[in-house]
């Protein structure tokens, strides 16, 4: 009997357990009705702010697009007005260059007169050189024909000299001779 009894008085606590179980569900399952029905009410107003987000979608694409043909139209004209200006840099770079060109032509032109001028000068002192090559031969040759002659006279002149020593030592001895004869007489 005590085993039944316990059995039972465990029965009673399992049935209060589950009563205050049931309870919470209950409360759950209210609280899921109140959510759902939260969720339908949120779902419908989603489909409103869907609506009304797809609309703004449309008229944000509608004021992008208009933005958009505003910035080629200001773009179009930017760079149009670039090419001009790039034109004209352009233009004003080759005017510049032109102008450089004609100045080194001018420059060229002067230069190369100055080089005709030395040219025609070189050709002169070459010509020049030429003749006082033909000096300087004919002058080599009258060094010669002259150190030649210096030589002659060189021989000729030590001939003299020795022809006069000899003359000296004859007068020398003649004298000598002649000294001689006169101590012998007295």
């Amino acid at each position: 009997m005590t085993n039944i009894q316990s059995k039972i008085d465990l029965l009673k606590q399992r049935a209060i357990d589950l009563e205050a179980e049931n309870a919470k569900l209950k409360q759950i399952i209210k609280e899921n009705a109140k959510r759902k029905a939260d969720n339908v009410n949120l779902s419908a107003e989603n489909v409103k702010v869907k609506i009304e987000l797809r609309r703004a979608m449309g008229e944000n694409a509608k004021l992008k697009a208009e933005s958009l043909r505003e910035e080629i139209v200001s773009r179009s004209e930017d760079a149009l007005h670039l090419n001009i200006s790039a034109s004209y840099i352009t233009m004003t770079n080759i005017q510049s260059k032109i102008d450089l060109l004609k100045q080194r032509a001018i420059d060229l032109e002067a230069e190369n007169a100055k080089l005709k001028q030395i040219i025609k000068e070189n050709a002169k002192r070459k010509a020049d050189n030429v003749n006082l090559s033909a000096e300087n031969v004919k002058v080599k040759i009258e060094l010669r024909r002259a150190m030649g002659e210096n030589a002659k006279l060189k021989a000729e002149s030590l001939r003299e000299v020795k022809t006069r020593e000899r003359i000296e030592k004859t007068m020398l001895n003649l004298d000598g001779c002649l000294y001689r004869k006169s101590l012998s007489r007295k």
